[in-house]
Formats: structure tokens, sequence, C-alpha cells
């Protein structure tokens, strides 16, 4: 997840940033207030606590294959610069910027084809973690349109097993599993 910039703190409200679904939403809600309020909030101890609820994925993922390239290359590298496309061993992951579907579209000219493409590109997704009484059956993502969807897991990219796993709650120490 990218770091939330804290000139961008005092626009959204601190409770944005967690997930109500988990035990522990409340406590964290606080937190954020807290921090916050401070006036010269620390942006990487909100965004800690705002990844452990959602996150996002920076680069176009359509795929598990995807989900496990960029979940692999973040987990081993050190450094890379996060304002270019990744590339993976697999090929190239286009990073989510402006006119992005355009590059993935056999027609860029054509609107109908853009649309689709941009309904298609999750952007953000709600990070499901257990130790955190989150429940596991379903998963808000929020696509490149603008338009949010609860998806059941199992029954259509991302709420899959393998995106999941390839982007494991902070915390987590990606090589052990």
């Amino acid at each position: 997840m990218y770091p939330i910039e804290p000139e961008s703190l005092g626009s959204a409200a601190p409770a944005s940033y967690v997930n109500p679904l988990n035990s522990n939403a409340f406590e964290q809600m606080f937190c954020l207030i807290g921090l916050c309020k401070e006036g010269n909030a620390n942006a990487a101890e909100v965004t800690k606590i705002a990844a452990r609820n959602y996150a996002y994925l920076g680069w176009v993922v359509l795929s598990d294959a995807d989900a496990k390239e960029l979940g692999s290359t973040l987990a081993e590298r050190s450094s890379f610069n996060a304002d270019e496309d990744l590339v993976t061993n697999e090929g190239v992951l286009f990073r989510l910027s402006p006119g992005v579907e355009e590059r993935l579209a056999s027609n860029p000219q054509d609107q109908a084809e853009l649309v689709r493409i941009k309904s298609e590109i999750p952007v953000m997704f709600e990070v499901l973690d257990p130790r955190a009484g989150h429940p596991c059956d379903a998963m808000h993502v929020l696509y490149l349109d603008g338009h949010i969807e609860r998806i059941p897991m199992g029954t259509k990219f991302p709420a899959t097993t393998t995106f999941v796993e390839a982007f494991p709650p902070p915390e987590c120490d990606r090589r052990s599993r």
C-alpha cells in the first residue's frame, strides 16, 4: 500500500480508513482520530493502521497470475520506482495512472471498450484478516471507474484465495506462507 499523504489527512474522515467489520475498528478509528488531531499527523502511522483495512494495488492486476507476480515482486524487492510500470518475471504490470485503460484496449478509440476495461480494473480492496475478527466470506473492491462491489469469495476475481494470499495483512511474513 502506498503511504497516505499528510495533506490528504485533513480532507478525509479518519473513519474512512477503517473497516467497520474488523473487531478492533473502534480502537483503530480512535487511534487515527488522535493521530490526525495532532496537527502534524504521522502519515506513516496512519498508513500502517489503514493498511490493516484496505489496500491500494498501484498497478493493473487483472488475474490471479498478475496478483501473484505483484505480491512476490513487492515482497522480494527492496527498492523500485513506484511511479513506473513494474517489470516482473512474467512481463509488465502497468502503473495505475490516468488513461491506463487505453494501454489495455485493442482499439483505444472505442469508448465502450474503455468504459468496460475501467470497470474491470481493481484499484483498492478490503484486506481480509481473520486474526482481526473480520468475516472472510466476501471482499469489497473499488474499481477504476469508481464503482464498488461486494464479491463473495471464490466467485469472481479478485475475491480468490490466490489473490488474498498474494497480499497478506500487515505484520504477516509473506515468505512464511
